[in-house]
């Protein structure tokens, strides 16, 4: 009875306002957790408690009480956090043209409303009710929410633990100064020759020509069954499809969800395959043999959970805003503050553009160097080039940054295509000059263009298009046996192994 006094006479119930500050925050990474770090929660969250204590506490001092003050920031927080779901819900309705100059004073209206007619009310006993009820739901939706965020972050835990499983029959174990460097470069987006020359009208022959002459092998109609980056990467780096055998229709559509989730048709969730690329039977293989790993990781800019087990980073970035990844920026556009972000818009654009430009230049003038690094060795690079942003023309020039995501006008694409290919050319030469040990180069792109994730009024790229991807071996040896036109990236370091290590993996059926 004590208990029950004491809990009764505390304000406990008070704390609702904090609750559903931070439910939003919780929400959205909730739904997001396969991707994320639970790091990207702390600012955001920081920041929705210190505005709303901010809030509550000048209401406070205004009306003289903190429960109705607690409602009346409740009301704002709820309007706030709503704002760009409810513009979005009426953009989707398509009934007439929604502006921010006409929805924005609307909401400022009805939270004044709202706000005048609490202050106005009398009934202490209603206020303490609804701040009960409103304690109790939102506690319950948060439990909810963490609940399903656990496993995730347990399973995350697990797999960084991990020791990846490899083919124990084709490990050797020792080092050899003989062994080659291993340079694996991966361009996201890519468009494969035939793509580019059907999708863009674009003839690519003096990139092939020259990857030729310096020795390459260059496949013809090479595809990858994933047209997402972790997909396709996970099964490169451990010479296998990632759960069960798929081809690229079903997880296009998989992902389009036309028809199964990616889960159902794979057997396997988007967050293992993250694990698999982190920590992944090729490097595992590598390091076995006395292999430095080093990764340029560009991807972990865009997923932070996406950081490739190495020995050596490097991460070019120029981006100090806490809110410069995906998981803040959608929290504003979903807000109020989405009315204002055009104020905001020429920094913050810039800043996603610059840390694209910048991190682009910085890795091709730094992979360039890793010839002069003892070996052996593998260098990982993972370019978010040609994907947008677009930020190169063909030349190296900057592009208008209003254009960064432009896929409507096929020039961005293709001029930032152009500037890749003529910088892999340096690289190679580079590469291929300055080494002082027998080098292996793989060049492939992830998947192919697609747009935006097939919304046709952007640009229009079927979904074999999507899954066809560019494909190059330099070997030492000039021996290309086993290598085919159709050669997948599943089969590259198969091949590879087999050759240089006199392994016996078998390849594997992808047709």
């Amino acid at each position: 009875m004590k208990i029950s006094k004491t809990i009764l006479s505390e304000n406990w119930f008070y704390i609702f306002p904090l609750l559903i500050a931070v439910y939003p925050v919780i929400f959205l990474y909730s739904n997001n957790v396969q991707e994320l770090l639970l790091s990207q929660l702390y600012i955001p969250i920081a920041i929705a408690l210190l505005i709303t204590v901010i809030v509550w506490a000048l209401l406070s001092f205004l009306i003289k009480d903190t429960l109705k003050a607690g409602i009346i920031t409740t009301i704002f927080i709820i309007l706030f956090f709503t704002y760009g779901i409810v513009i979005d819900w009426f953009v989707s309705l398509n009934l007439f043209t929604v502006k921010h100059r006409h929805l924005f004073p609307i909401v400022i209206v009805i939270g004044v409303y709202l706000g005048y007619f609490v202050y106005q009310l009398k009934n202490r006993v209603l206020f303490i009710n609804i701040a009960k009820i409103l304690t109790g739901i939102v506690t319950v939706l948060l439990l909810i929410n963490i609940i399903n965020v656990i496993p995730h972050e347990i399973q995350k835990m697990g797999y960084a633990n991990q020791k990846t499983v490899l083919y124990e029959n084709q490990l050797i174990g020792n080092q050899s100064n003989e062994y080659p460097d291993i340079y694996y470069i991966i361009l996201d987006e890519y468009a494969s020759s035939g793509t580019i020359k059907d999708i863009y009208g674009y003839n690519n022959g003096e990139f092939v020509n020259h990857l030729k002459e310096k020795g390459f092998f260059v496949t013809s109609n090479s595809t990858t069954p994933y047209m997402a980056s972790q997909w396709s990467i996970a099964a490169s780096l451990n010479m296998n499809y990632n759960g069960k055998k798929i081809d690229a229709i079903t997880f296009y559509n998989a992902m389009m969800k036309k028809d199964s989730s990616v889960d159902e048709v794979t057997g396997i969730s988007n967050e293992k395959v993250f694990d698999r690329m982190v920590h992944s039977n090729v490097t595992a293989f590598l390091k076995s043999h006395g292999y430095k790993i080093i990764a340029f990781d560009n991807m972990a800019m865009i997923y932070p959970i996406a950081l490739v087990e190495a020995d050596e980073h490097h991460i070019f970035t120029v981006s100090d805003n806490p809110f410069s990844d995906e998981f803040s920026n959608l929290l504003l556009k979903n807000s109020g503050m989405r009315p204002f972000l055009y104020i905001f818009r020429s920094q913050a654009q810039n800043d996603y553009f610059f840390k694209f430009k910048y991190s682009t230049i910085n890795t091709i003038k730094t992979l360039k160097e890793m010839p002069e690094r003892e070996g052996p060795k593998l260098v990982f690079v993972h370019l978010i080039s040609p994907h947008p942003p677009f930020v190169f023309d063909q030349y190296g020039n900057d592009v208008d940054w209003t254009n960064y995501l432009n896929w409507r006008e096929k020039q961005y694409y293709l001029g930032q295509y152009i500037f890749i290919s003529n910088q892999i050319e340096e690289v190679v030469t580079k590469i291929q000059s300055d080494s002082k040990r027998p080098t292996i180069i793989i060049i492939q792109s992830d998947h192919g263009p697609r747009g935006m994730w097939g919304f046709d009024k952007y640009l229009d790229i079927p979904a074999t298009e999507q899954a066809k991807i560019f494909n190059a071996y330099y070997l030492p040896s000039q021996d290309y046996s086993g290598f085919t036109n159709e050669t997948s990236p599943i089969n590259s370091f198969r091949l590879v192994f087999n050759q240089v290590f006199n392994t016996n993996f078998e390849l594997i059926d992808t047709s």
